[in-house]
């Protein structure tokens, strides 16, 4: 019996077997069977007879794309309109019988476009050459699958199911599970999650099929058989797809907007040259080429030649494609880098903003070809708890998994981890130096430095305000000793804090004001104190940056006395030194005052918010905004002449539901619409909604809402919470996210449009 008699025998079996928990075990064992002999019939272990005549079609410019379909939908006619290559057509069948190359030049990138034979069903197991076709599909960037809209949606299905035969997975994502050989052992299989879809027999059972007996495997997600035994085969291919409608003037208008609605879909008509430049833009942003431009020392920027890249690509790649020498000896510490139409300069460690704000500008300009912005670093976007908790990843297997904790364990989840709130704000001084200003370091600060100053460039600290005296805010203090300890950085930091919080540091942390009292040899930070008033403007001292704290609730107090109270060191402006000896100096440190007399009402807990230089509003905890708070950005809720407030807003949501000490969605989204900025990012997030599923939500609130069908539950909630108002541009923020606000205003940032 050869190959495809099996494969045969095998599909006929499955389609007896009833489908259910009994049967579980058995089809795992079938699935494994069938994908194995696919393998060998589409990559046979031994060659017999002549060689015989297959697709060579040499890989050439910065990507590839290739064309698949049935035949007579249009493949050759696109590829003829879209590249100076003339493919032949005609109105019969299979015209084009081997692989037609035609090179897309857009924007400055050169896309090989590969018009395949036109497969027939039964393509997977040989027939009609389907073998060359699939192996050429194989090495592709972006598979255009071209269907006639004119046709029933099972020719979409039968060219899924031969790809998905031959290990082509569309818009798809490689399965989390880690596989490991070894020579000894046995076979030892961890999950992090809970299995529904497959168990641990049918694992074992498999892996023993491929006589793989010693092995480690770890699974971090509820996968399937199938996509079991596609890590355990390594050969699958998860390539991204675009679903072209080709022929849609010959159907009606609600037929062209349905099929037009669909993800991953685009819609044409080749004849008419209808939707053609749509069709290359979605290839281009597929693809998600960066464009890299080299330069001559002395000369400008040679903007007619880049170099095109994967998005994620490194300086090193930039390297390895001009010259694999030139890696070793690269030394130069500026890249151009263009987007769009826009051309910037950067040191060779900061990816660029997309887009710049404005077209390139003469090489004399420092650093950025475009002016200085203001570029604020989001920290740390999470609660006190931070996210992923240790509770969710160390969860039994029968309890109800976090999606959102668990999703932090892959690389595509990475934006699901969130530090305390915490940000950076970097701006060009009045003595022409960069300044960098840190808001808040708590208890996850040192961490979130070490990811994100090396790899923007960040370094010396030149002022830290302080929200609040939470340990989410202030803990990391101590951490600001690798700055100052023997002037390792600088000699102090500048720290601005509200009276409250001042106390509280000495109350908490008493050498960090008086070295006295700081145990051994006194390696503690060197710090500077500024003690800052409630809507009263000051300057970060030597910078020219204008910076207005104002208060705002942020929960109250559950006590019948108010909180101790210690009075602040006089002007206390200079960096703290170790006094003679106790007792310290008068004025230094004062008797702590407590007041004993009962409460009659709760406190509200004040939290500062800070207005940077016009710029930006910074409001990281917050659960209620005073009304006369309101008045500092002209918001008056009967006021109709609003003057314009800072372009960008950093507000506070915890969650869908209220807290006593935060916003929830439908709170944060009441106070955006009420401020009115341009763009409002939402950051302090706990770990009950994804990352994910605030793109969806806040996009709804921006007009883009999805198919309630491909909602979850979460997101499902949260739109129903969220009032009825007007658009606004709103997103959610994540670690390592960066901000941007040009010159005249303009904000931009690093991922969203």
């Amino acid at each position: 019996m050869g190959i495809v008699e099996k494969i045969k025998e095998i599909e006929d079996e499955m389609a007896r077997t009833q489908k259910n928990k009994a049967t579980e075990y058995h089809l795992g064992l079938l699935k494994a069977k069938l994908a194995k002999y696919r393998a060998q019939l589409l990559e046979p272990q031994t060659k017999s007879g002549g060689a015989g005549s297959g697709f060579d079609v040499q890989k050439s410019g910065d990507a590839r794309v290739a064309l698949i379909g049935f035949p007579s939908v249009g493949k050759s006619t696109l590829l003829s309109k879209c590249t100076h290559t003339q493919s032949e057509s005609a109105a019969y069948e299979f015209t084009t019988l081997t692989a037609i190359p035609g090179v897309l030049e857009y924007q400055g990138a050169r896309i090989q476009l590969l018009d395949l034979p036109g497969i027939v069903e039964g393509a997977s197991q040989g027939r009609g050459r389907g073998r060359q076709v699939v192996s050429t599909a194989k090495t592709a960037d972006v598979i255009l699958m071209m269907l006639d809209a004119t046709k029933s949606e099972e020719q979409r299905r039968l060219l899924e199911i031969e790809l998905d035969a031959v290990g082509i997975r569309l818009n798809k994502r490689k399965p989390d599970v880690v596989f490991k050989r070894k020579t000894t052992g046995g076979i030892t299989l961890n999950t992090t999650v809970k299995l529904t879809k497959t168990d641990e027999k049918t694992i074992r059972t498999i892996l023993a099929g491929y006589k793989l007996h010693n092995c480690d495997v770890m699974i971090r997600e509820d996968i399937t058989t199938d996509e079991f035994i596609d890590v355990l085969i390594g050969t699958r291919k998860y390539i991204p797809c675009l679903y072209v409608y080709n022929k849609v003037d010959a159907i009606s208008l609600e037929q062209m907007d349905k099929l037009a609605r669909e993800d991953h879909t685009v819609v044409i008509s080749c004849e008419l040259d209808l939707n053609l430049d749509y069709l290359i833009e979605r290839i281009w942003a597929e693809l998600s080429l960066v464009k890299v431009y080299t330069k001559k020392r002395g000369a400008q920027p040679d903007i007619d030649d880049p170099v095109c890249l994967r998005k994620g690509a490194t300086i090193e790649d930039v390297c390895n494609h001009i010259h694999r020498s030139l890696a070793s000896n690269f030394r130069y510490s500026l890249v151009w880098v263009r987007y769009n139409d826009c051309l910037w300069r950067l040191p060779l460690f900061i990816p660029c903003p997309e887009p710049p704000p404005t077209p390139w500008a003469p090489y004399e300009i420092p650093t950025y070809t475009t002016g200085d912005p203001y570029e604020l670093v989001f920290l740390g976007t999470g609660t006190s708890s931070s996210v992923p908790h240790l509770d969710c990843l160390t969860a039994p297997p029968d309890a109800k998994p976090c999606r959102t904790c668990l999703s932090t364990l892959r690389p595509e989840g990475k934006k699901n981890i969130r530090r305390n709130t915490s940000a950076v704000l970097r701006v060009r001084g009045q003595d022409g130096e960069m300044k960098t200003i840190v808001i808040d370091v708590g208890k996850t600060f040192q961490a979130a430095a070490i990811e994100w100053f090396p790899k923007y460039g960040l370094r010396r600290i030149d002022a830290v305000l302080i929200t609040h005296a939470h340990a989410d805010a202030m803990n990391g203090l101590d951490d600001l000793r690798g700055w100052t300890l023997r002037a390792a950085i600088q000699p102090y930091v500048d720290l601005y804090v509200s009276r409250h919080t001042f106390s509280e540091v000495q109350r908490s942390f008493p050498y960090l004001v008086a070295k006295e009292f700081a145990s051994g040899g006194g390696d503690v930070p060197e710090f500077k104190w500024h003690i800052i008033e409630d809507r009263v403007s000051f300057e970060i001292e030597g910078t020219g940056i204008k910076i207005t704290p104002f208060s705002v609730h942020h929960g109250r107090f559950f006590s019948t006395v108010p909180p101790p109270e210690y009075f602040p060191t006089p002007g206390s402006t200079a960096p703290s030194t170790a006094p003679p000896s106790p007792p310290a100096e008068p004025g230094t440190l004062r008797e702590l005052t407590v007041v004993t007399e009962p409460v009659k009402k709760v406190q509200p807990y004040l939290c500062l918010g800070f207005v940077i230089a016009d710029a930006i509003v910074y409001l990281s905890d917050v659960s209620h905004i005073p009304e006369d708070v309101w008045a500092l950005f002209n918001r008056s809720v009967n006021d109709d002449k609003r003057t314009p407030v800072p372009p960008v807003f950093i507000l506070d949501c915890l969650r869908l539901l209220p807290h006593t000490s935060h916003l929830g969605i439908a709170e944060s989204i009441e106070i955006a619409r009420r401020m009115g900025a341009e763009r409002t990012y939402l950051t302090g997030f706990g770990h009950e909604v994804s990352h994910d599923e605030y793109v969806t939500m806040t996009e709804a609130v921006g007009g883009k809402v999805r198919r309630k069908d491909r909602l979850t539950a979460v997101e499902k909630e949260g739109l129903e919470r969220i009032p009825e108002g007007g658009t606004l541009w709103v997103r959610p923020a994540f670690d390592g996210l960066r901000v941007f606000v040009s010159e005249d205003g303009r904000p931009w940032d690093e991922e969203y449009q």
